[in-house]
């Protein structure tokens, strides 16, 4: 299975739906671009490099796009999709109300949880880890009933980050590591997924389907960013813009 992380995907603007900081318009799409990536999808599907269920659409934040404009694409091709939400922001402006989500679930979409305030760093001293995943998954269980997955904040996953999921009560966590192997911690099934950008050009999308070598390229690329961020800190992102050019 390969799992591919997405944010937002617009008409106009990439200020319709979701947060509005610089970090998040870098995880904008357009929606004719979004819809090419279905059709890279199908045609790597119909070559034979993934099964049909194997490629999975994953949406995070819950941004109000999920409904306006990804849900009824994903259908027009046969895909459904998994959005998580940070249940704070539900019924803001940019983002999901009540009614879109569970309508969502009942097109047959899965809902999981994004955590409840979507924190910049989610390993920070300071963030009540158990707070953050129960409140989230009591508000959607509310809604769609029961919430068994959830994806973690801006990646930032740790041994406390992902005891604190499974002693919550979820069995399944997408994390922000460029893989397609599945691993068990404790009961908690953790799926890496492959981030797209708005610099995530076609032929990028189909060397990630299609060419173990590239995605091997993009997880080295991934362990020595998570070392970066550990070491260098406020110069991490330095760090990063330079090795994401290359």
């Amino acid at each position: 299975m390969i799992n591919l992380m997405y944010h937002d995907v617009y008409e106009a603007s990439p200020h319709e739906s979701g947060f509005q900081n610089e970090s998040a318009f870098r995880y904008k799409i357009e929606s004719t671009t979004f819809e090419r990536h279905i059709k890279i999808v199908e045609s790597a599907i119909k070559e034979g490099f993934w099964k049909k269920g194997e490629v999975v659409f994953t949406f995070d934040d819950g941004g109000v796009s999920a409904y306006t404009v990804v849900a009824p694409l994903l259908e027009k091709h046969g895909y459904k999709g998994v959005f998580f939400i940070s249940t704070k922001y539900i019924g803001t402006p940019g983002f999901l109300n009540e009614t879109q989500i569970k309508e969502l679930k009942s097109r047959g979409h899965i809902v999981g949880s994004h955590s409840h305030t979507h924190p910049a760093n989610i390993t920070e001293k300071g963030v009540d880890l158990k707070q953050e995943w129960l409140e989230s998954k009591a508000i959607l269980e509310s809604l769609v009933g029961e919430v068994d997955t959830c994806s973690i904040p801006n990646g930032y996953q740790s041994d406390d980050v992902l005891k604190s999921i499974s002693s919550c009560g979820y069995k399944q966590v997408y994390t922000s590591r460029p893989s397609t192997a599945e691993r068990m911690y404790k009961d908690l099934l953790v799926y890496g997924r492959y981030g797209i950008h708005d610099v995530t050009t076609d032929n990028d999308l189909k060397r990630i389907l299609k060419s173990k070598a590239y995605r091997t390229k993009l997880s080295s690329r991934w362990f020595v960013l998570t070392l970066a961020k550990r070491i260098l800190g406020n110069k991490y992102h330095n760090v990063k813009q330079n090795l994401l050019k290359k």
